[in-house]
């Protein structure tokens, strides 16, 4: 068997189940009842009819008529024996067939025309046998009797007696009964075979009803479950109850019942499920609940008793809705107006019910869950920012065309990084969770709050009849941070900044609202935070204008409006132009020439630095080179970087990219960094200049002096040069302390053999004090403006060294 291709290997055929048969056991232990009780029947009447009737000795009877009495009892303990049923089955028709031929033989002598006809009987029986070898073993013992008879009597004369009239009418009354009781069995099996293609069709419609459910929908479609499911089955009341067992409640009820009938499971809603301890016992345990007569719930019930007599329900059936490991409900009909036993039938449909329901639930929390990720904030359990445009859309729909006003107000945490430094990302989010819990138990019913992202809040404002209003709610929503919140058993007082927008006067559609109130914010915060601001006009105008300029500068680098000038820098002894610092300059076609600490913070805020600064240092690395292509003096070149340039994971990349694309060597390029800059992010800060350095640059730090840290740290970090600001080269002709500043500077920078460069020197006082203290080099006004490229080449064409005469004013 095993080299047979599983291809060519038949089936084995699936075995019957008994609610597939004509005869079930229950019927099948009637029936052998039946022929038991016909059996012992029929040696009474034989008795009773050739004794008293055909005038027969007793002895001459009543052998046969015992044995008869005896087969009936055989036939009734074979039944009960621990047998096989088809053993069982079997037994059964060895004795019918060895007792056709018995009783036939018994008869032929006497010429009796009545026994003949008992065969039919056993027919009749036999045909309800799912086998169709015992009918045909009947019937191959019927004939076989039969040609014998015709063999041994092949003429009988026949006389009918009075005994014979009895027997004949005691057959027919028994196989009339027969017939009766076999045509109640096919009776019964027709209509449970109608009863379940009809609940197979109920099950259908259900199921693909309920196929289609959704949030917007599970009300009707349950009800109407409830309904099919009520009219089908003909009951008092049919009946949903969805509970929710981590809140221990019942969450939502659903209920049909007949007309007349009062509703009971409609008032469970809200209801704890341990209210009903025995019941809930029962539920969370996954067993089925039928109560088939009240005065029958167990003592443990006294809770379920009592709510089955006030709703006046005589019996009850239910099942739990279980799903994914977890009960979600009840399933189940009512019967108030009598005690009833509930079919397996019914059993079995509202197994499958439950299975088909408990579907559709899980569809719905799953639609339940995409629509909480999608509308809500998964920390704070704020509406989030579709959500907060939805509501208000739908506010600006409804208000629309009336005097009504609606408010957003755009409310911002202030320095919220702070509390992230001190108490780590898991303190500031329990901070986040806690400030959103007092800001909505702040506002009115009607209004709505939302986190718009990070630690900014958004509340839509509603029945918004003045501006007073406006303000009162503002105060209020502030008020909350006069007091410290408590997070980690630390307390922590912090302010928040709000802006404030209003419909239509600041705009007419949601994000501009947003927009505008977010604008106000940051007004709030310029003026000193831990206030409010109204939107106004100036501040959409400077709006406006700053869009404008904004735009303009994402095209300035495609239109070639970005220009480099140099401004050399001066050995102070030996007056030799030692590099040059590239200086970016916007030359806008309509406001002229703008300078970069102008445009340059804009561009830091839009991303756009990183281009910018990328076109700068290729720019000025070509220059530079092509510089030295013409013989030109090789000199230094100093690029400044902005904070958003170090900050790119693909700086020392880029800088090698250019180096070797514009084939300057790497010891004539300088990369400024502000001192500000250096002083953020520690580690990541000089690892990232550690990385520049490797590439054989040189490194500065610009704006020295103004950030007291930077003293601490100079030691930590790679720089070849240090710039002292021009802030303190300034106060070099009339300020002791910024003389004492300076002298500080340079000393410290020569303990640690940094060389230094004065920024802004404009006057001969400040050279020869800064060549007093050994300052190496300077830069200003006093030797040279910012200048062109073309003119730089025409002063490193006179050569390195500068002749008074050769300062420029």
């Amino acid at each position: 068997m095993e080299n047979i291709p599983k291809r060519w290997r038949t089936r084995k055929t699936p075995p019957v189940l008994q609610k597939e048969m004509i005869l079930d056991n229950a019927t099948r232990a009637g029936l052998y009842h039946l022929i038991g009780i016909l059996l012992m029947a029929g040696g009474i009447l034989n008795l009773i009819s050739t004794y008293f009737f055909s005038g027969l000795q007793l002895e001459q009877t009543l052998a046969f008529s015992v044995g008869l009495f005896l087969f009936g009892i055989v036939i009734q303990i074979i039944y009960y024996l621990k047998l096989s049923e088809n053993m069982k089955d079997s037994l059964i028709l060895l004795f019918v067939a060895l007792l056709v031929p018995v009783v036939t033989l018994h008869y032929i002598e006497y010429a009796s025309i009545s026994v003949w006809a008992f065969p039919f009987a056993l027919i009749l029986v036999f045909t309800m046998f799912q086998n169709q070898k015992m009918l045909m073993v009947l019937s191959l013992s019927i004939l076989a009797t039969q040609i014998l008879v015709w063999k041994l009597a092949p003429r009988v004369q026949v006389v009918v007696d009075g005994s014979d009239h009895i027997v004949r009418v005691a057959l027919f009354c028994f196989t009339i009964w027969l017939g009766f009781y076999v045509n109640r069995i096919y009776r019964t099996k027709l209509q449970e075979n109608v009863d379940q293609i009809r609940i197979q069709k109920l099950v259908a419609d259900i199921s693909s009803d309920l196929v289609t459910v959704s949030l917007d929908n599970i009300d009707q479609k349950m009800n109407d479950m409830l309904l099919k499911i009520g009219n089908h089955f003909q009951v008092d009341s049919c009946f949903l109850v969805l509970t929710d067992p981590d809140e221990d409640k019942i969450t939502h009820t659903y209920e049909w019942h007949n007309d007349g009938i009062r509703p009971a499971a409609d008032t469970l809603t809200g209801l704890p499920v341990s209210h009903f301890s025995w019941a809930r016992e029962q539920i969370l345990n996954n067993h089925l609940i039928q109560i088939s007569d009240i005065a029958k719930v167990p003592v443990a019930a006294e809770e379920e008793k009592r709510y089955l007599e006030q709703h006046q329900i005589k019996s009850l059936i239910s099942i739990p809705v279980a799903g994914q490991g977890v009960v979600q409900g009840i399933l189940g009909f009512h019967s108030i107006k009598q005690a009833r036993k509930w079919s397996s039938e019914r059993l079995a449909f509202l197994k499958i019910a439950a299975n088909v329901v408990s579907d559709a639930l899980d569809k719905v929390k799953t639609e339940q869950l995409q629509a909480y990720i999608a509308y809500y904030d998964q920390l704070t359990d704020l509406p989030n920012r579709s959500l907060f445009r939805d509501k208000a859309a739908q506010l600006i729909t409804r208000v629309n065309g009336t005097n009504e006003m609606l408010g957003v107000m755009f409310v911002d945490l202030d320095s919220f990084k702070t509390v992230n430094d001190i108490i780590g990302h898991g303190g500031g989010d329990d901070l986040l969770v806690s400030v959103s819990q007092k800001i909505a138990g702040q506002i009115r019913e009607t209004d709505l709050v939302a986190r718009f992202g990070g630690d900014e809040f958004l509340v839509l404002l509603n029945n918004i009849k003045t501006g007073a209003d406006l303000i009162k709610i503002a105060e209020d929503i502030l008020d909350i941070f006069k007091q410290p919140f408590m997070i980690k058993e630390q307390e922590f007082f912090i302010t928040a900044s709000a802006g404030i927008s209003i419909y239509p006067h600041d705009g007419e559609e949601v994000d501009i609202l947003i927009k505008n109130a977010d604008m106000a914010m940051y007004h709030a915060k310029d003026r000193g935070k831990n206030q409010y601001a109204f939107c106004t006009a100036d501040m959409k105008n400077n709006l406006y204008q700053t869009v404008e300029f904004t735009n303009s500068l994402y095209r300035a680098l495609e239109r070639n409006e970005l220009v480099l000038y140099y401004q050399p820098q001066v050995s102070i002894q030996s007056h030799k132009i030692v590099g040059l610092e590239a200086l970016l300059r916007w030359k806008h076609p309509d406001m002229g020439m703008i300078a970069p600490n102008i445009f340059i913070p804009l561009a830091e805020r839009t991303g756009l630095i990183n281009p910018i600064g990328e076109w700068v240092l290729k720019t000025a690395c070509q220059q530079n080179k092509k510089w030295q292509d013409k013989g030109l003096p090789a000199v230094r070149i100093a690029v400044n970087l902005s904070f958003i340039q170090i900050r790119n994971p693909n700086l020392t990349q880029q800088v090698e990219n250019i180096l070797a694309e514009t084939g300057l060597n790497p010891e004539f390029l300088e990369l400024e960094i502000t001192e500000s800059v250096a002083n953020k992010e520690n580690n990541y800060i000089i690892n990232v200049l550690d990385n520049l350095k490797r590439l054989g640059v040189s490194l500065s730090i610009d704006d020295f002096g103004t950030e007291y840290s930077s003293l601490s740290r100079l030691k930590l970090l790679p720089v070849d040069r240090i710039k002292m600001d021009r802030q303190f080269v300034r106060g070099i002709d009339g300020s002791e302390k910024d003389r004492a500043i300076v002298k500080i500077i340079i000393s410290l920078a020569k303990n640690l053999g940094i060389p230094v460069i004065a920024e802004g020197v404009e006057t001969q006082e400040q050279v020869e004090f800064l060549d007093q203290i050994m300052c190496e080099e300077a830069q200003g006004f006093l030797y040279f403006k910012p200048m062109t490229a073309s003119e730089i080449e025409q002063i490193l064409g006179k050569g390195l060294r500068l002749d008074e005469n050769e300062k420029t004013a």
